[in-house]
């Protein structure tokens, strides 16, 4: 979002605006009007704003030597799989909590969500082909399509920061590695090739790498390689009993979020932690005594992290501060123990 200066023209006002764009634009009076930005001539913007009971659509134009700023409005919406509906499927809701909305219907179970980078799409694990496959849809859960189209299990999509390729996991070479495909499906390529089990990719914000989990060692311990699997180096040294999973790049690159049991010597239980990118640094941010936090994935501006936890006594989607302070429980399922919401994924900033 950003603020125009009074007495700027049409072209600066609407610098990074485009057609399509919900904008927010307040006058020189101070009256503040919204809308859908539709067109600009002649130094008029033209908006489109529906009535209060969404019947009809109004047209708006105003003068830009009348405006003093115009801001662009963008959401997020965090994915998640739950169980409340019998079996595992594909929700969405508001950062908060509100607004949930069952994307998929499926009898076989559909889990492990993650968002294109244009917020259009969501690429997905589904076990209704009799195994794990990789699907995508687009983001309001039409056109649902096995793009792995494989014998063998395929899960853990992660989309590349260009939306172009998608990282996933799979057994298909007898142990499990990590494998990057185009968003169509084709060109399905193992980047670890290693006979030892690999998993849990996930892109940095600059496309150039990808952090993934590795047992390579004889635990599971976090790992970064090259876009291409070249130059795979070992991020956390942790020792035997202990496992640091699920790494998540932070969207600045600096930091990266990720689930480990090591306080209490692998005796203990999963907490959210994170550590600077190059795996210095690393810091816990729960602390729970008999339960366990996990899969961490970031708000699109970074302030934020969106977990899973087993404090209530069943699985519930947590938000927390990106320092951990401020955790709240947004799902509240705990009156039935049987629900269990998990797999949270904080989309990128889109249009409403």
């Amino acid at each position: 979002m950003g603020v125009r200066t009074k007495r700027c023209s049409c072209n600066e006002l609407l610098s990074g605006i485009e057609r399509g764009d919900t904008v927010i634009v307040e006058t020189t009076c101070g009256t503040i009007k919204s809308g859908i930005f539709e067109s600009v001539r002649s130094e008029v913007i033209q908006l489109m704003a529906s009535t209060e009971d969404s019947t009809t659509q109004n047209t708006m134009n105003i003068c830009c030597h009348n405006i003093s700023s115009i801001t662009r409005v963008l959401i997020s919406k965090i994915a998640f799989a739950s169980n409340r509906d019998g079996n595992y499927n594909i929700y969405v809701m508001n950062p908060d909590g509100s607004n949930r909305s069952r994307l998929t219907d499926h009898p076989a179970d559909d889990f492990q969500p993650t968002w294109s980078p244009d917020g259009q799409k969501i690429a997905f694990t589904s076990t209704r082909d009799s195994r794990n496959q990789i699907y995508v849809m687009n983001a309001d859960g039409s056109n649902q399509v096995n793009l792995s189209q494989n014998s063998f299990d395929d899960f853990q999509p992660a989309w590349s920061p260009d939306g172009q390729k998608i990282a996933f996991t799979s057994t298909r070479e007898g142990d499990t590695d990590i494998f990057v495909m185009d968003a169509d499906g084709s060109n399905q390529t193992n980047i670890t090739n290693n006979n030892i089990e690999d998993h849990d990719p996930a892109w940095s914000p600059d496309g150039k790498k990808i952090v993934f989990t590795s047992v390579r060692d004889g635990d599971s311990e976090i790992f970064v390689m090259n876009a291409d699997g070249s130059d795979q180096t070992q991020l956390t040294f942790t020792g035997l009993g202990v496992h640091d999973t699920q790494p998540a790049w932070s969207p600045d690159g600096k930091k990266i979020a990720f689930t480990s049991n090591r306080d209490g010597g692998g005796l203990g239980i999963d907490e959210v932690y994170v550590m600077n990118s190059d795996g210095s640094n690393p810091t816990r941010l729960t602390f729970q005594l008999s339960t366990d936090d996990e899969e961490p994935s970031w708000s699109p501006d970074g302030k934020k992290i969106v977990f899973t936890s087993y404090r209530d006594g069943n699985a519930e989607i947590y938000v927390m501060d990106a320092d951990g302070s401020n955790q709240k429980n947004i799902t509240n399922d705990q009156a039935d123990s049987a629900v269990e919401d998990v797999n949270p994924a904080w989309s990128p900033f889109m249009r409403p």
